[in-house]
């Protein structure tokens, strides 16, 4: 039985475990007062991901640069 969380609003989105980003559905958005709280566009769980991966590879390219040519990150 897969029943719905019990928190709502910030307090979801600060949970780790419930929090899904952008891949809450409108439906999903207005029954957990999420609405305002997140970016208006949904997307599905695998989409975040790889934006999230894309994110790490940048970074990491970043420092990378930054220790070849000995600076430092602010």
């Amino acid at each position: 039985m897969n029943q719905p969380p019990c928190k709502r609003g910030l307090d979801l989105l600060r949970d780790p475990v419930l929090n899904k980003g952008t891949a809450f559905s409108l439906a999903e958005r207005q029954a957990l007062a999420l609405e305002g709280l997140l970016p208006p566009q949904v997307e599905n769980l695998q989409l975040q991901r790889c934006w999230e991966a894309f994110g790490a590879l940048g970074r990491a390219e970043r420092t990378e640069r930054v220790q070849k040519h000995g600076g430092t990150m602010r």
